[in-house]
């Protein structure tokens, strides 16, 4: 299902946004700082926007960047919480989760440290974990990795962050 969005994301929810809030009309600025009218203005989204971005681009990473300075200081934080939300349960840290999921480097990976994809035991946690957040439904529906209650703040709190 989602998991290579899910292994981009666990990436990118580490990386930062700009503060700089662009000129007091919107538009964006050219290396001089002034309004450039030939760029065209990027909408900002809140987590939820970004997520949907995220899921329209799919794998295209050029898409996956726009999105990325698309989305509002807020938005990504409220993001990062619900992904890594979702993540901590896989990994078991919040005494709570299932711990199908191990860290290596900076991938999650199945226990035996082989890739988590849809199949696998720590990819079929993500997908479970993650399906309220990306718009899907667990598999099974009774998998006790379907949508944490533990995560239902975070994940209500992107559903709420707009721009």
């Amino acid at each position: 299902m989602r998991n290579s969005i899910w292994a981009a994301l666990a990436y990118l929810a580490i990386g930062g946004c700009s503060s700089d809030p662009g000129p007091s009309d919107g538009g964006p600025r050219d290396l001089a700082g002034t309004v450039n009218p030939d760029m065209p203005v990027v909408q900002s989204v809140g987590c939820i926007g970004y997520v949907q971005c995220l899921l329209d681009c799919g794998q295209d990473t050029v898409c996956s960047a726009q999105c990325e300075q698309s989305v509002t200081p807020v938005g990504k934080k409220k993001f990062v919480q619900a992904i890594t939300c979702g993540q901590s349960w896989c990994l078991g840290t919040n005494d709570l989760g299932s711990g199908d999921c191990i860290v290596s480097g900076m991938t999650l990976t199945n226990p035996d440290g082989t890739t988590a994809a849809t199949g696998t035991v720590c990819g079929d946690c993500l997908d479970n974990a993650l399906a309220a957040l990306f718009g899907d439904a667990c598999s099974p529906a009774n998998s006790p990795n379907c949508n944490p209650p533990l995560c239902k703040a975070q994940n209500d709190a992107c559903f709420a962050s707009t721009p």
